[in-house]
């Protein structure tokens, strides 16, 4: 049986791109807003901080509220996470303008660093919308939600999961690449 530890990313969102595009516009000043300048409908999508599974594997989804960020723009950043030993780790997210495959390093606790692996698809373009089948191209990337977007058109945000290697090492560190254009909403590391 699987036990899951959902990390706590909201001191790392430094992007928004769910809400109101009218509200957000008129409550809070940000420098990137949204994603080509829209953004998820709120009431589409899952509650704040609500736990939604997707494919038995609990994510917590982020606050939508108009003055806070909902999302991890990739820019190295690292997430210190518990001391322990883990079996994967799943990716709640996205990639604009295309889609994207980086790396993510696995800080250990040992010294040892791991290259895993990510890909998103795009959103607006990995629903399918193109000839080409997404979800046989990457089959550890699915879609995990739909929701229009604030010109009506229905984008997808997606999971990812990544096996670990050293699973037998404690993990202490993940640090994300650097791509901006690939967002991070949710992680949950798994333990078996």
């Amino acid at each position: 049986m699987s036990i899951f530890y959902k990390l706590h990313l909201e001191n790392h969102f430094n992007h928004k791109v769910i809400g109101d595009e009218n509200v957000i516009k008129n409550t809070f000043l940000l420098s990137n807003i949204g994603i080509g300048g829209c953004f998820f409908c709120p009431e589409m999508l899952p509650n704040d901080l609500e736990e939604i599974i997707i494919d038995n594997i609990p994510y917590t989804f982020p606050d939508k509220s108009p003055e806070k960020y909902d999302n991890i723009t990739c820019e190295e950043q690292t997430i210190i996470t518990p001391e322990e030993k883990f079996s994967a780790i799943n990716i709640l997210g996205l990639c604009e303008w295309g889609d994207f495959t980086e790396k993510l390093k696995l800080k250990f606790k040992s010294n040892y660093c791991e290259e895993a692996e990510v890909f998103f698809y795009d959103w607006w373009g990995g629903l399918g919308w193109f000839t080409f089948d997404y979800n046989k191209t990457n089959k550890n990337c699915k879609i995990a939600l739909k929701a229009p977007i604030s010109n009506s058109s229905t984008c997808g945000i997606y999971y990812y999961e990544y096996s670990i290697k050293s699973f037998n090492e404690d993990l202490c560190a993940i640090e994300l690449p650097y791509n901006p254009n690939m967002h991070i909403f949710a992680i949950t590391l798994e333990r078996i």
